[in-house]
């Protein structure tokens, strides 16, 4: 339909002095026809591209939690991983389109950029030290997909109906999480697996409980930034759903965090109503005396539960970090490189406190505190980057709320600003970081905040940087061969895993040639997954061929020397391959591991007393 001469009169006369935007509003037309009308082809095509970035933007939000996968063994994280670093492949081609177009770059003057490139160029370097370099490729990969998704944010998305959109998009995710949840809790719905309910497509309910309280801050902001009393008791109505369904899923991590962001959310209204009285350096002051006493009431909480619980998993979890202190001390400037914890905390369980937990079957992957994780593999560098981000963009929210006068924009500001507390308290007790979605609802709000502040606050500090054409058709072409290799590697990821499952559930019913099989078939599609390995040097041990299983054993052992599981199954391949002197140095190595490691003792006595040994492993 064409536009009335009125509309084209009106619209010549405006722009301009207006923007297509404010035009759009007061004639109610699209956009796109208004830069049509007017022949502006680079603009349109550049509101195009944002278009489709946004609402790529906005989808990922929606479905990434949504992703999962029943015939995995990591049916939930692995999946919504793969989701997510291949949508953000594809917003970065969006970008690397519109630059072809219009070739002009806008950058703000704005550190958290420099901070962000440090971050995944720090854990990407990482790799060169790391001993176990596939291990940090799987880190390393899904950090620097959510940077990019940040850069993407807040670099592309000027409009400010993204700013609603985003939230909406959040809103309705963790709406569509909580009442599977609940459906899962009350109504026994079982077609997500799920290792305990409420879990929603998480798997665990301690993870499904960090997600909603991470996103359920920015999610209401969605509904209170409208004056609309009907969204806001929809809204009102989520958030006491969500309340229930955190109480039901037990996890005390996620309350602490919703009762922090709480009052963060209060500081910051007091900081937008009494911003001339309180200061920066009185709210400094409130802030640290509020979480010196959010750490004491936290540490008289735990310590009151290992008196009541002894064993627990509070106490385990504070032996962990104390054995994790000594290998930050080790390598307190470099780190062991990302992702390469589990591969060494097996030497360190005995340095400071005793692991006794720690044996061929329970092994544990990560430090369930991020801070302390982050500072083991990256060293004080990659903490001080990991740390920079989150808490300058709370100062960016800390100045937004004072300066800027239009309420609906305040109360985005403090969701987001809210969501990142919830997400810097749940990383002090559990591992948010090392999941798929958490890192990405991080990003994603500091993306917002990022805008906003660059808009409203850096507005005359911008850098145009006049790029060549040739420039962004470059950069799509580079993009289409990282990016498609990224997602071909996820998708062979996958197809390993679903093979990897069949092994492991031959492998319990013995069935030991079928998971040799499967093994071999998994292995074919990723040969870097050590778990992988392991089953097949199992299987060939217990289907009577030790000779092979000694060789992929050893595989194994060269990712993973401190492997408990891997150096036992290798003894017992020795033993069983007849070479007792290197089946009694293997199962020492176990020894220097864990010396209560009881099935290991009992067959070196065995070995040493000389009677002959043929270990079923059956």
């Amino acid at each position: 339909m064409n536009l009335s001469k009125r509309q084209l009169k009106h619209i010549k006369k405006e722009y301009p002095g207006k923007t297509v935007e404010e035009i759009s509003r007061e004639l109610n037309i699209k956009p796109g026809r208004i830069y049509k009308a007017l022949g502006l082809q680079t603009e349109f095509w550049t509101f195009c591209f944002e278009n489709l970035t946004g609402y790529l933007v906005c989808l990922l939000v929606l479905i990434a939690p949504f992703v999962f996968d029943r015939q995995l063994s990591d049916f939930a994280d692995l999946p919504q991983r793969a989701f997510i670093q291949a949508v953000t492949v594809f917003l970065l081609l969006l970008c690397a389109m519109r630059l072809t177009v219009k070739t002009d770059i806008r950058l703000s003057k704005n550190p958290l950029y420099m901070f962000g490139a440090a971050s995944v160029l720090w854990s990407c370097a990482s790799m060169l030290w790391a001993y176990n370099m596939h291990e940090a490729f799987l880190s390393a990969a899904h950090w620097a997909a959510c940077v990019a998704v940040f850069a993407v944010v807040s670099t592309s998305l000027y409009n400010e109906k993204w700013l609603e959109l985003i939230p909406v998009s959040a809103l309705a995710a963790v709406t569509g999480v909580v009442f599977l949840g609940l459906g899962q809790q009350f109504c026994s719905i079982d077609w997500v697996p799920m290792l305990q309910p409420p879990s929603a497509t998480f798997a665990n309910a301690n993870m499904a409980a960090q997600y909603v309280a991470a996103v359920l801050p920015i999610a209401l902001a969605a509904g209170f930034c409208r004056k609309n009393n009907f969204l806001r008791c929809g809204v009102s109505a989520v958030a006491v759903l969500s309340l229930i369904f955190l109480f039901y899923t037990q996890c005390r991590a996620a309350w602490i965090a919703i009762v922090c962001a709480l009052v963060w959310s209060v500081l910051m209204l007091a900081r937008k109503r009494y911003g001339r009285v309180l200061s920066s350096k009185t709210s400094a002051c409130i802030i640290i005396a509020l979480a010196a006493v959010a750490v004491v009431w936290t540490g008289s909480v735990s310590v009151g539960s290992i008196k009541k619980v002894a064993g627990g998993s509070a106490l385990y979890r504070l032996i962990v970090w104390r054995n994790c202190i000594e290998m930050v001390k080790e390598k307190p400037v470099l780190g062991f490189g990302a992702g390469n914890f589990k591969v060494f905390y097996p030497r360190y369980i005995h340095r400071a406190a005793i692991d006794s937990a720690f044996d061929k079957k329970n092994q544990i992957r990560r430090v369930h505190n991020d801070y302390i994780q982050t500072a083991v593999e990256l060293g004080f560098a990659g903490l001080l980057m990991f740390i920079a981000l989150p808490l300058y963009g709370l100062y960016m929210a800390w100045q937004l709320v004072y300066y800027r006068k239009d309420f609906k924009f305040n109360v985005v500001t403090i969701g987001a600003s809210a969501g990142i507390i919830s997400f810097m308290v749940t990383a002090v007790f559990s591992f948010p970081l090392q999941r798929s979605n958490p890192p990405l609802i991080f990003f994603i709000c500091l993306g917002v905040l990022t805008v906003l502040y660059n808009r409203h606050v850096l507005n005359e500090k911008i850098l145009r940087l006049k790029m060549p054409r040739a420039m962004g058709l470059t950069a799509m072409l580079l993009l289409l061969a990282a990016g498609g290799g990224l997602i071909r590697y996820n998708w062979n990821n996958i197809s390993c895993d679903r093979f990897f499952r069949t092994a492991l559930r031959m492998e319990k019913k013995g069935a030991n040639s079928q998971a040799l099989t499967a093994g071999i078939t998994a292995n074919k599609y990723n040969p870097d997954r050590m778990d992988v390995l392991s089953i097949v040097g199992r299987a060939y041990v217990t289907t009577g061929k030790p000779e092979k299983g000694i060789e992929v054993l050893n595989r194994v052992i060269s990712r993973y020397p401190y492997n408990l599981n891997a150096l036992f199954i290798l003894g017992v391949a020795y033993i069983n391959a007849g070479d007792r002197e290197k089946a009694l140095e293997t199962l020492k190595r176990t020894l220097k591991i864990q010396p209560r490691f009881k099935d290991a003792k009992s067959l070196i006595s065995i070995i040493k007393t000389g009677g002959k040994v043929n270990v079923d492993l059956s």
